[in-house]
């Protein structure tokens, strides 16, 4: 038997036509290049966002500003604090030098020691103007004269002993006695039991008190002159 050859159908060929005459070189290039095969990893140049830029530039901006504004605040704030002290200082130089001034210079001062008798006087008169009986005074002692330290001035003190005297009765004789003479002072004072802690008639309790009044004199040294008034505050 004789075979009859087949004749196979001509193939399509993969190759794209040629173009037409009237194609253009980029419509051929659009042509040959498929929509979706862009490489991944790249936004296409249509879906870039232009603010994003100026966003940045702004959000930079503002932290700027607030680092900014907390420096001044911090600088503002350490001004302050430096201007109070300064204030403060000044205050306590001041003072300090108000202090040492009447340490060295006492507002009153007498030119000569007081007889006794005439200090004596005015406690007797100090104790009828306070109401305080005079049987309550019991003693009063001269001490021995003190030189300041670094001063032309000298206090002399006379300690003065109560006894059976009420707190309110010191108050009111101790009030009386520097009232009327300006240049007498409360050195010190020293309350103890009475005898027996007894009680007036009024019934308020009595006590053993021991007062030391004290007042300045001016004895400038050698070669220096004035009275203690022009060496007064």
């Amino acid at each position: 038997m004789t075979r009859t050859p087949t004749t196979e159908p001509p193939r399509a060929s993969a190759k794209s036509p040629p173009p037409s005459d009237g194609e253009s070189g980029e419509a051929r290039t659009a042509a040959a290049v498929p929509v979706g095969n862009e490489p991944s990893g790249r936004r296409p140049a249509h879906d870039r966002r232009p603010g994003t830029g100026l966003t940045l530039l702004a959000v930079a901006c503002a932290t700027l500003a607030g680092w900014w504004w907390l420096q001044q605040r911090a600088l503002g704030s350490a001004g302050h604090a430096l201007a109070a002290q300064a204030a403060a200082l000044a205050r306590m130089e001041t003072d300090a030098e108000i202090i040492a001034q009447l340490r060295s210079a006492p507002r009153t001062a007498a030119e000569r020691r007081r007889p006794n008798a005439e200090l004596l006087a005015q406690i007797d008169r100090a104790l009828a103007g306070a109401g305080v009986p005079k049987k309550l005074w019991q003693d009063s002692i001269p001490q021995a004269p003190q030189q300041l330290a670094n001063s032309p001035y000298t206090r002399h003190t006379t300690q003065l002993y109560f006894e059976d005297i009420t707190l309110r009765q010191a108050t009111a004789l101790v009030c009386r006695l520097l009232g009327e003479d300006p240049s007498l002072s409360l050195s010190s004072v020293h309350v103890s039991a009475g005898r027996g802690s007894r009680k007036n008639a009024g019934g308020a309790p009595t006590w053993r008190i021991d007062l030391a009044v004290s007042y300045l004199t001016y004895a400038p040294a050698e070669g220096v002159t004035g009275s203690p008034a022009e060496h007064r505050n």
